[in-house]
């Protein structure tokens, strides 16, 4: 999923949760952990001026529910580990076709990181992870795209149309109402 047309859908977006991944356990040994994990991202995305709500009260207190999703996946080998890096925003949605049905969605994804690392760097991985979290804050605070080619990605993204269909599964005017 490119990022660039998806920013569109971060527009208002004030508040969110985090989540992260239960980490492997060798990796927890090593010192990476899931709560200092969480810690850095909720406190980058403070700074940036996000309220930060916790998930079981983001699902109950937030109409529009938002979260940041952290996968940080771990292999070991032979002194080094294999790792994955993986930020998106999930965020509640209605379809098109039955307003009535909401479900969460991921609306944006950072580029995700594969990399490997020497057992006693493992906790360098904080960085990689604050490399995507400062990802989102700059996709954030970018201006949403407004091209035409833009809103065609999203629209496409949406919905593959027919030559016979003009308008999107977003509902939104296709290429050939625009003509």
């Amino acid at each position: 999923m490119p990022r660039e047309p998806f920013r569109e859908t971060l527009t208002g977006l004030r508040v969110l949760g985090v989540h992260v991944e239960p980490l492997d356990t060798d990796a927890e040994r090593c010192g990476l952990t899931a709560d200092d994990l969480r810690a850095d991202v909720e406190s980058k995305l403070a700074g940036a001026g996000l309220t930060i709500v916790p998930p079981p009260k983001l699902f109950n207190d937030v109409l529009g529910a938002s979260f940041l999703h952290l996968d940080v996946m771990t292999l070991e080998m032979e002194q080094r580990y294999a790792y994955s890096v993986r930020l998106e925003l999930w965020q509640a949605v209605r379809l098109v076709r039955e307003p009535v049905v909401q479900t969460m969605a991921v609306t944006w994804r950072a580029t995700p990181l594969i990399g490997t690392v020497a057992a006693g760097a493992l906790v360098g991985l904080r960085q990689s992870v604050a490399s995507v979290v400062d990802q989102f804050i700059t996709d954030r605070q970018a201006p949403a795209p407004t091209s035409e080619r833009s809103r065609s990605l999203v629209r496409l993204h949406c919905r593959k149309r027919t030559p016979s269909t003009s308008l999107t599964a977003c509902g939104r005017p296709g290429p050939r109402a625009l003509r």
